[in-house]
Parts: structure tokens; C-alpha cells; sequence
């Protein structure tokens, strides 16, 4: 096949085939500013945190910076949860205010907006 087919520049703005929802590049944005990860254990039965808050960062911080930071989202979610659980918590709502509360933080401190996941597991 030696047949030569005239081109040119092709530009590809999203309109077309394959294209993304404004939900997608939404979280694609946030996941360039970085990954914050914060999970932790709260008994059902008793109504209290028993393991955590851990913090993971990808891509957020190097890891010298990251030190300050872990410790305020450590302080933030500890204060949040300890805060809002009581014999009938509602741990969406728990969940909710832990996301907005870590989110403040991360901003004010860094200036980012990076994908910030709490997750916060239940045991009997």
C-alpha cells in the first residue's frame, strides 16, 4: 500500500465520539491536584471511632510538605467525627462533614483541590 492520503491537523475538543461528561473532567482535575485518602473504624455498637483516622496523600504533597498537613486532616477528622457520632449517628452524614471539613483544610493549607476520599467503615 503506497496510496498517500492528503491530512492535516486534527483537532479534538470532546464534542465528537468518546465524549466526556463535565463529571469526568471534573474528577479528572481534581485527581491532578492529588489523591487524599482518609479512612477510619467506628464501632456501631459502641458509637465511637476505634482505629484511625489514616491519612494517605498521592500526588498532593512531597513528602517533606506532607508532615503539617497529615497532622491537621488527622486533628480535623478526629474533632469531626468525635463531634457528630452519638448512639443514632447517621454515617453518611458523618462521611459529608468529614469530605467538606478535610477539603477546607486542604485548601487553606495548599491552595489545591485534590480528590478527597473519607472512608469511614462500619463494625458491628
Amino acid at each position: 500500500f503506497d496510496e498517500k492520503i492528503p491530512h492535516g491537523d486534527l483537532l479534538i475538543d470532546g464534542a465528537g465520539i468518546g465524549d466526556v461528561s463535565e463529571n469526568v473532567l471534573t474528577d479528572r482535575q481534581k485527581l491532578a491536584d492529588g489523591v487524599l485518602v482518609v479512612s477510619a473504624s467506628i464501632s456501631k455498637s459502641q458509637a465511637r471511632m476505634v482505629a484511625g483516622p489514616e491519612i494517605q496523600m498521592r500526588g498532593l504533597l512531597v513528602s517533606k510538605d506532607a508532615d503539617g498537613l497529615t497532622h491537621e486532616v488527622g486533628k480535623i477528622v478526629v474533632s469531626t467525627i468525635e463531634e457528630l457520632i452519638h448512639p443514632a449517628y447517621n454515617i453518611d452524614e458523618i462521611r459529608q462533614n468529614v469530605y467538606e471539613r478535610v477539603m477546607r483544610v486542604v485548601r487553606r493549607l495548599t491552595g489545591k483541590e485534590p480528590m478527597v476520599l473519607p472512608l469511614l467503615i462500619e463494625i458491628p
